[in-house]
């Protein structure tokens, strides 16, 4: 059997993804100032760059803005539905990779 240890995501989109959990669910309500950074990085125990990284992802994404005064997150409840559907597309395909690849016999060889 093959050895098939590719990684697919990185630490930090798990942590961007987690972050993204608790706007939805309203940990981090929509409009509001996003905890110290400090605090994430604590509470998360990630490093400093995997925190910088992953916010940077949801500002890329739109669903963070930063500020001079710290990171807000997006008042725009359209804004924050796209990026929960293209998570949804991205975990669909990778169940999809991991399925067909269960269901390989080539990996068996």
């Amino acid at each position: 059997m093959k050895w098939n240890i590719d990684v697919k995501e990185r630490l930090y989109i798990n942590l961007a993804d987690e972050i993204l959990f608790r706007i939805i669910h309203e940990q981090f309500p929509l409009g509001s100032k996003l905890p110290a950074i400090n605090g994430l990085i604590k509470s998360s125990h990630t490093s400093q760059e995997t925190m910088r990284k992953a916010l940077c992802l949801l500002a890329r994404q739109g669903v963070i803005i930063r500020t001079s005064r710290g990171y807000y997150i997006t008042d725009d409840a359209e804004t924050l539905k796209t990026a929960q559907d293209a998570y949804i597309d991205r975990i669909t395909n990778r169940y999809k990779e991991l399925l067909e690849r269960v269901q390989s016999k080539e990996d068996l060889e």
